[in-house]
């Protein structure tokens, strides 16, 4: 195998034409190692730093947008200035009273002048403000009320009186609005519980005292007599303390039974019984008296 040249890069320069160049050249320009020539970097001749030259250029470059801002906005607002100076002539003229002119002309003048600048501010806040869809309507050519059709100003009466008659139930229903406007409860929000009494008032000035011999009389003794007999079967009961339990217990769970039932019958009739012999008793030593 042969041994390969290596590749060459082919230039298009003349040799002969760099040499002149170079010799045309400052002594001091050309370099000692290759024979290339410097390149120059601007015409400064300051000894400072080139990180230091960097941020100085970048803090007059900084200087010089903040000024240009601030000369647009400045523009900016003696345009505005401008703007809002020229309003309509009827605003921004001085009234005066005129010569041979009364009191009472000069203020009816005056009104006049302010609902004519009130009108004018208004319609040019709506036209700044909602612009018309329709071009040749922003430009001025605003359709003149006072040709509308019939139909459309009947249209207007009887929406105007529909709008009063609304107000006037909104009046009359002030009341049912208001309790639909009242705020809801919030989410996890409790109540106050009421109150609780632990002790019943006292009846005063409410009892009836009944009058003897009356029906109301008689109720009230037949009721203390049932009391007290119930009082006394509970009292002259034989049965013994474990017994009225067992006997409670049973009564829970399964009910009274037949033989239970007919004991108790038993000592409710002895019971009775004894209470008729003692008032009886009681009744023939009253009458010995």
């Amino acid at each position: 195998m042969g041994f390969k040249k290596p590749k060459t890069r082919k230039s298009t320069s003349d040799p002969m034409e760099d040499n002149k160049v170079e010799r045309d050249l400052d002594p001091t320009k050309v370099l000692s190692g290759g024979g290339k020539v410097a390149k120059k970097r601007g015409n400064s001749t300051s000894d400072a730093p080139k990180a230091f030259q960097h941020i100085m250029k970048f803090m007059e470059m900084k200087q010089n947008n903040d000024a240009a801002k601030k000369k647009q906005k400045e523009a900016e607002r003696k345009k505005k200035s401008k703007t809002q100076s020229q309003g309509p002539k009827e605003i921004t003229e001085a009234l005066t009273i005129m010569p041979g002119e009364s009191m009472d002309e000069f203020s009816r003048r005056v009104r006049q002048k302010m609902t004519n600048n009130l009108q004018l501010i208004g319609t040019s806040h709506e036209a700044k403000s909602k612009p018309h869809a329709n071009p040749s309507r922003d430009e001025g050519d605003e359709p003149d009320i006072s040709k509308r059709s019939d139909r459309k100003k009947r249209n207007d009466a009887v929406r105007k009186q529909r709008k009063q008659a609304k107000k006037h139930r909104g009046d009359d229903d002030d009341e049912p609005s208001r309790e639909a406007a009242a705020p809801a409860p919030k989410f996890g929000e409790q109540a106050q519980a009421p109150p609780i009494f632990k002790a019943l008032p006292k009846d005063k000035f409410k009892k009836m005292v009944p009058l003897p011999q009356s029906k109301e009389e008689e109720q009230a003794n037949k009721r203390k007599d049932d009391l007290a007999v119930k009082n006394m079967i509970q009292r002259t009961a034989r049965l013994s303390p474990l017994e009225r339990m067992q006997a409670k217990r049973k009564a829970k769970l399964e009910g009274d039974t037949a033989a239970e039932k007919r004991i108790i019958e038993a000592e409710r009739e002895q019971a009775i019984r004894r209470y008729r012999m003692l008032r009886v008793a009681r009744e023939t030593a009253v009458k010995t008296k």
